[in-house]
């Protein structure tokens, strides 16, 4: 009774022991389960039998049939009631009765305990998908949205998180998940993801450096006692940041995929979004001006803040965008049509996709009053990326590169120049596909910054060979 397949069992058991049928059905006299395959013409011959015990008007019934006996019975004490029809090519005398009456009790409990699993994992699902769309809400920005999700679920989100990423095979995601959870009792949230199969983020207070953390010490069992299982864990960040927390940890992910320990915490270096600041939201609202403008024209089609979630979302997972956003891969090229055409650009081209995600980057910055409202005078981008201390940082970025292997910065060149595609990038190189990817990992492990995988610093390297190979020309 206790097995997975438990009410099948019985009826099974049940139906043998009648040599006929046996089917639980609801007050309507709809069957829910049965066994073997329930005769239709059975069921609707004894419809008025079931009509007349489910209304309560008889305590069982009895229908013959051409070919069976039929008996209708409540099972348990539900209300509405529980219907067991057993059907038999023979009478059913006393003791066949006395068994029928004993079994359906084992039935009825059998049901319940389905029942209130059955119930028990919608809520368990309605409760991740609302911690899913929390998260969502996070991503794109809107933390006031998010805190009102949270309130409703009984819970909040402190105002300063850190964004912590489990990769491991996806069976072991819910024993993870569980391991995190006792640790925690509660005080962080974790997320299924989206995206990632094989990832299970986690949003945490600060860790205290007064004390030890029970966090770090569950997420480095879960590392020890387990091969492939890998974590990353971003920087402190407030709550409207959650989307720079996220991208720290998937970082750290890429750095700890390729070290002994399988564990790494985000190494701060300047961001060149960051490095640019406020000044470049000028520049960044004229390169996106038609898509901020943009008005659809029937009420079906996607309004300016559709389109700039779906934007932002396909930037930072490319083709994994359609499972963040919950939407068909179609509805993606249809609205990534849309926005290619209003800013009149190859959406497939590596250069434009850089200066796109750096606008948006930008312009998800937030805004303090009066920093750069008195500038009068256009900024463009090459004023931007030319200022000294962003050359400085595409000149390391790239130096950091070159100093280990000469060959790894002539890859990374010609990865970029194929748009990050690795075929057309081993052609070019006359390597095998398996080892550029190798080497791309390496630049990986050096810059400590995913590539391969999105969120990518992809566009930003990208920018930095703009900014150093632009220098050159001028020098």
């Amino acid at each position: 009774m206790t097995r997975p397949d438990g009410l099948q069992a019985l009826l099974r058991w049940l139906a043998s022991q009648i040599n006929g049928y046996v089917v639980l059905a609801d007050a309507k006299g709809e069957p829910l389960q049965a066994s073997p395959r329930w005769p239709t013409e059975l069921l609707a011959d004894a419809r008025e039998g079931i009509r007349r015990v489910a209304t309560g008007k008889a305590a069982s019934a009895t229908v013959d049939t051409a070919s069976h006996t039929v008996w209708v019975s409540t099972a348990g004490g539900e209300d509405p009631p529980l219907i067991l029809v057993v059907a038999s090519g023979k009478p059913f005398s006393s003791q066949r009765r006395k068994l029928i009456s004993e079994a359906s009790g084992y039935l009825w409990l059998r049901w319940r305990l389905e029942e209130l699993q059955r119930h028990s994992e919608r809520i368990e699902l309605a409760n991740e998908q609302s911690h899913e769309a929390a998260l969502q809400l996070l991503l794109v920005g809107d933390s006031a949205a998010a805190r009102r999700v949270t309130q409703a679920l009984g819970s909040f989100l402190p105002e300063v998180t850190r964004v912590c990423i489990i990769e491991c095979p996806p069976r072991l995601r819910d024993e993870c998940l569980k391991e995190c959870e006792q640790a925690i009792h509660g005080r962080v949230w974790l997320v299924r993801c989206p995206v990632y199969t094989r990832h299970l983020i986690i949003l945490a207070p600060p860790k205290r450096e007064d004390a030890s953390d029970p966090l770090d010490e569950a997420l480095g069992a879960i590392v020890a006692n387990r091969r492939n299982c890998y974590v990353g864990i971003g920087q402190a960040v407030h709550l409207r940041d959650i989307e720079t927390g996220y991208e720290q940890a998937f970082h750290a992910l890429a750095v700890a995929r390729n070290s002994a320990e399988r564990h790494a915490t985000f190494s701060p270096r300047d961001e060149l979004a960051s490095l640019i600041g406020p000044v470049g939201r000028r520049w960044a609202a004229g390169r996106i001006q038609p898509l901020l403008d943009h008005r659809p024209r029937r009420a079906q089609d996607p309004d300016t803040a559709e389109l700039q979630t779906t934007f932002a979302s396909w930037l930072n997972f490319s083709t994994r965008a359609p499972r963040q956003l919950k939407i068909h891969r179609n509805t993606l090229a249809g609205r990534l049509r849309l926005i290619a055409d209003l800013l009149d650009c190859d959406l497939d081209d590596l250069a434009t996709l850089a200066e796109l995600h750096l606008a948006q980057r930008l312009l998800s910055q937030p805004r303090r009053a009066g920093e750069f409202d008195d500038v009068s005078d256009e900024v463009s981008l090459d004023r931007l990326l030319g200022a000294p201390h962003v050359v400085r940082w595409a000149q390391n970025r790239l130096s950091d590169v070159g100093k280990s292997d000469p060959r790894l910065l002539h890859t990374l060149r010609v990865w970029l120049g194929n748009n990050g595609h690795l075929p057309s990038t081993a052609r070019s190189l006359r390597l095998s596909v398996p080892a550029t990817r190798k080497r791309i990992l390496r630049v990986e492990q050096i810059l400590e910054r995913s590539l391969l995988n999105a969120p990518s610093a992809l566009c930003d390297m990208q920018l930095a060979i703009r900014i150093v190979d632009g220098r050159d020309e001028k020098g």
